[in-house]
């Protein structure tokens, strides 16, 4: 966890301090810069949120804990993201970035609800 948190500390300061430079090597337009840059710094909000939102899944799938390991993943793409990026859709383009931080929390929280119920269940045993 704490390797993984280092990795997306370095993501969000490149996201946060340096996005024209990442965005000048797909493209050129200026357009595409600034709505970009905004994505991007609201994108690394989500990668904190991120390590436990991905790790987790990998977790439950490695003690062979299948449920909630599909659940978590289908909570963040199928059940959070695309909902999230309706709705916000629906109020303008500059919003739908938050549905990445909002569905990694959303997950990350699932998932640590489920953690912490198994360490619960073995500190039973």
């Amino acid at each position: 966890m704490l390797a993984s948190m280092a990795l997306m500390l370095a993501g969000i300061f490149c996201f946060e301090f340096m996005p024209q430079t990442l965005l000048g090597l797909f493209s050129r337009n200026e357009i595409v810069l600034t709505q970009g840059a905004w994505a991007f710094r609201i994108i690394a909000l989500s990668f904190i949120p991120t390590v436990a939102a991905l790790l987790l899944p990998v977790f439950f799938q490695a003690i062979g804990q299948a449920f909630p390991s599909i659940l978590l993943a289908l909570t963040r793409q199928i059940f959070c993201l695309i909902p999230i990026f309706y709705v916000l859709s629906r109020i303008g383009l500059d919003y739908v970035w938050f549905a990445f931080p909002i569905a990694e929390v959303i997950t990350g929280s699932v998932g640590a609800v489920f953690y912490f119920r198994l360490v619960r269940q073995w500190k039973n045993l």
